[in-house]
């Protein structure tokens, strides 16, 4: 099998369509952050049954996230990112508040109809608690053992926030997007955002054609994976190992007093 065919899976369209290759680039879109509530006290119960454990959060996982990056894929959604049982998905194009907005309705339906699911450790209910934002987005590629996309900015910290006030079960829109969507879809305020309380109409239809293969898509995953990515077996594997997360800040307040192309070099340093 060749590269190109093992890796476009695990790299995001924005990243494959990347324009010339720069280190940075500011797209129009809107964000979709879904943290699917109840997954972590549930890992903590399977974990401690060893890898029994491990091979039955692995089925939980595939199950939950096919289906709900199915749903969003459907309608044009680019999954960007993960962190834990979160998923950051991206829309632009036309009527991406739109997309995006209904999206997250139909994820969280798409959730409801799961319903409660059987594990050896119990019944787990499930809540999808989601944050929507649409603005201008700062992308980043940079890195020295691969090339990392990192999305950081104003418009990811709104969306980021937006989705700190939603509670379990809600969809939050920002005021921007509550905006850009019809407003019988929009409920009350809370600041920062409002309520989704309907599925928006779509006013337009997505892309959903397929990128173009890039033969140098190995670039943008960790070598840590190489050569497995395409070649795991079904279950998976089982390892014990250390996770670090490193937390950065002021990366707003720099882009936006030098610009993105200017933060850029600053930003892949500090990764390599």
């Amino acid at each position: 099998m060749s590269i190109r065919s093992d890796y476009r899976p695990y790299v995001p369209r924005l990243v494959a369509e990347w324009p010339e290759r720069g280190s940075w680039m500011q797209s129009q879109g809107t964000m979709v952050l879904a943290d699917i509530s109840g997954f972590t006290p549930m890992t903590e119960r399977l974990s401690r049954m060893g890898k029994i454990g491990s091979e039955e959060v692995a089925r939980i996982l595939n199950l939950v996230f096919a289906k709900l990056l199915t749903v969003a894929a459907e309608l044009g959604g680019d999954f960007l990112k993960s962190g834990g049982d979160a998923l950051l998905i991206w829309f632009s194009g036309p009527g991406h508040p739109s997309r995006g907005a209904a999206a997250a309705y139909r994820m969280r339906a798409a959730l409801d109809h799961i319903g409660k699911i059987d594990t050896i450790a119990g019944v787990v209910e499930l809540d999808l608690t989601v944050g929507v934002h649409s603005g201008d987005f700062d992308f980043f590629l940079v890195g020295a053992t691969h090339q990392e996309l990192v999305v950081t900015g104003q418009a990811a910290s709104s969306t980021v926030r937006v989705a700190a006030v939603a509670e379990p079960g809600q969809i939050l829109v920002s005021d921007t997007t509550a905006g850009l969507l019809e407003q019988s879809a929009v409920g009350d305020g809370r600041s920062p955002g409002h309520l989704l309380t309907a599925e928006p109409t779509i006013d337009a239809t997505p892309d959903l054609a397929k990128p173009a293969l890039d033969s140098d898509l190995d670039q943008y995953v960790p070598q840590t994976l190489d050569g497995l990515l395409g070649n795991v077996g079904r279950d998976g594997e089982h390892r014990i190992a250390t996770i670090a997360f490193l937390d950065f800040e002021e990366s707003d307040y720099r882009i936006e007093r030098q610009g993105g192309a200017e933060f850029a070099p600053t930003l892949d340093e500090l990764l390599r």
